[in-house]
């Protein structure tokens, strides 16, 4: 078994972790009080993880009164070096529909009311923490291995990072797709007067509706077909 321990910590709707096995728990004590529920520790493959649910084992703790501090700082205690947190949201892009997943690469911090940091002036250190990358890009590049279409899909595409890079595989079935260059990225967006200033929800540009979408005039797309066991590698 690897040394390394990886935590996950479940949001709304994931208060139990299935499939641990060897499993044994553990109550943990940090200065800055309990943690929100008793450590879930057991094994999942090759791997050891301690399993934490954000709002306590009934969802009983509403997210203003989750004691983060003690909850980072018990699974550091043991041993944790990757965290991987779930979190149950809403939504306003009408591309993302409920049960979509999303790995998100940034954050805008609206949260108030509550403590945010372990550096209250208590440790009587001043400390600069950089948040301009709140997110693992390591872990990143290990969860942004995706099938789209997922079980029971007609036509499954899994979407593979290779550092810069990305290797599309088509499980089953054939699918034709549109290519865009990351410098036409914006014709895949409506205009400026739009009252949804975000991404086309059209899956062929060439069903786009021009007048919520003009800028798609712009994109100059390469059109490929992948059919079962083809890879395609796309470049940086």
């Amino acid at each position: 078994m690897q040394n390394k321990k990886t935590a996950i910590i479940g949001g709304s709707g994931l208060t139990k972790l299935m499939g641990l096995k060897d499993v044994r728990r553990e109550v943990g004590r940090t200065p800055y009080g309990d943690p929100s529920a008793p450590l879930t520790i057991g094994t999942l493959g090759d791997h050891e993880v301690i399993f934490l649910p954000r709002h306590g084992l009934s969802h009983q703790i509403p997210p203003h009164q989750v004691n983060y501090r003690a909850n980072i700082w018990v699974l550091k205690s043991m041993g944790v070096q990757s965290i991987y947190a779930v979190g149950a949201t809403g939504g306003i892009d009408p591309v993302l529909k409920p049960r979509d997943i999303v790995i998100p690469t940034q954050l805008v911090d609206y949260t108030h009311g509550r403590e945010q940091t372990f550096y209250d002036g208590s440790n009587e250190i001043v400390e600069h923490i950089d948040f301009s990358r709140p997110y693992s890009e390591r872990l990143r590049q290990r969860l942004d291995v995706v099938e789209v279409g997922g079980c029971g899909s007609v036509s499954p595409l899994r979407v593979e990072p290779f550092g810069s890079h990305c290797f599309l595989t088509q499980l089953i079935g054939g699918q034709r797709m549109a290519l865009v260059a990351p410098e036409q990225e914006d014709s895949l967006y409506p205009s400026e007067d739009a009252e949804l200033p975000l991404r086309a929800p059209f899956d062929r540009l060439e069903d786009a509706d021009r007048r919520l979408y003009p800028l798609v005039e712009d994109a100059d797309p390469v059109t490929t077909e992948l059919e079962s066991g083809e890879t395609l590698f796309i470049p940086s």
